[in-house]
């Protein structure tokens, strides 16, 4: 793959990701103003309407973590900034990034493993009945889709936008 290429293709995954994040905080508004609005004309709450807003809340969080990190916008301890010299600055960047990466894909399995066991074990939700590994399924993917953008920064320096914050 090439610079160009990953570029591309990180752009997309970047439209993709907000499209679902965006539907979902729509989703989560919508169903939290019918709440108010029955609570209120109706003096009765339509059950279950809090626990699936919670639940577009947790999509459109975890996909944050991805958009978040596409935007350069995580926090990161700067403690650590002089400590060498100025000319070091893009190899500890590459492997800072090598490093986010690996941590995420460690996040990543040990998600896989979380909702693997609510697969296998068929939990539901509360009021809803519904299974809940459809929802869960936004974790490990988040996790894997944010590694995939560090690794990415590592390899193509160029597209990390910490750099261009940094310009």
């Amino acid at each position: 793959m090439h610079m160009s290429g990953a570029g591309s293709f990180l752009k997309r995954l970047y439209q993709l990701e907000a499209f679902v994040a965006a539907f979902a905080y729509g989703v989560l508004a919508v169903t939290v103003l019918a709440d108010v609005v029955f609570r209120e004309i109706l003096s009765s709450p339509v059950l279950g309407t809090q626990r699936f807003a919670v639940y577009m809340s947790i999509i459109a969080g975890f996909l944050g973590v991805g958009l978040a990190s596409a935007a350069g916008l995580h926090m990161r301890p700067r403690v650590a900034d002089n400590w060498f010299p100025a000319a070091w600055n893009p190899g500890i960047n590459r492997v800072s990034n090598l490093v986010t990466s690996a941590i995420f894909v460690v996040a990543g399995y040990y998600a896989v493993l979380f909702w693997h066991t609510g697969f296998e074990m068929g939990d539901t939700a509360p009021l809803l009945d519904w299974l809940l590994w459809p929802i869960q399924i936004v974790i490990p993917y988040a996790f894997f889709s944010t590694a995939l953008r560090y690794l990415l920064f590592a390899l193509f320096p160029n597209l990390n936008p910490a750099d261009e914050e940094e310009k």
